[in-house]
């Protein structure tokens, strides 16, 4: 079923980011995104041949206003990035159609975990992670849709599949983060509280 698992983590990433995160205006800007993410995957809007659903839009959105802030060197190499995230993302959905069979689990998981690896490989800094690999998303679906309408049929851009994927690809950049955080806190408080060998 398309949309369990973004349902299921967006509703988690709302608890998270109402109750647990710092009382910041982030905090409360990522809670109302997420919330109206969660509204708006029911809805489509037409665009010339297309029907796009109106939370991929807000994904763009978000994605781009965050990516476009960078300097211009960072930029430039984030750009790369999402090129080489797009190309995967669109390669991963026509090789599913056209050859099955490399498919070894869920598409979405084995499709997200695929990513997922690519942006902890090429990007460091932990929020540019999910703008970058937003921005490679939106890009490789928007490829996708091409492709679709040209050889096949229509494709509604951005719809349940695409959130699945991205909010799984979230949640382990997420939990990535966490155990890049407690790692750190933990060697800090290891060199603090460590006894020093005594001199003999």
């Amino acid at each position: 079923m398309d949309g369990i698992y973004f349902y299921w983590f967006s509703w988690l990433g709302w608890i998270y980011a109402s109750f647990i995160m710092e009382k910041t205006r982030f905090r409360i800007g990522v809670s109302a995104f997420i919330l109206i993410l969660i509204i708006s995957s029911i809805f489509t809007l037409p665009f010339l041949d297309f029907v796009i659903h109106v939370s991929f839009i807000l994904v763009a959105m978000v994605a781009y206003s965050g990516f476009l802030k960078q300097s211009r060197l960072t930029l430039m190499y984030s750009c790369c990035v999402c090129l080489i995230v797009t190309l995967v993302y669109s390669c991963f959905m026509l090789f599913e159609i056209y050859d099955p069979v490399f498919v070894l689990f869920h598409r979405s998981w084995m499709q997200a975990i695929i990513m997922a690896c690519i942006i902890l490989i090429l990007v460091s800094q932990p929020l540019l992670r999910f703008y970058t690999l937003a921005v490679g998303f939106i890009q490789g679906e928007v490829v996708v849709a091409l492709f679709f309408k040209r050889v096949w049929t229509d494709y509604p851009i951005g719809g349940l599949g695409f959130l699945d994927v991205l909010a799984i690809a979230c949640m382990l950049l997420f939990t990535w983060h966490l155990l890049e955080v407690v790692l750190t806190k933990c060697n800090d408080y290891l060199k603090e509280h460590v006894d020093k060998p005594m001199d003999l």
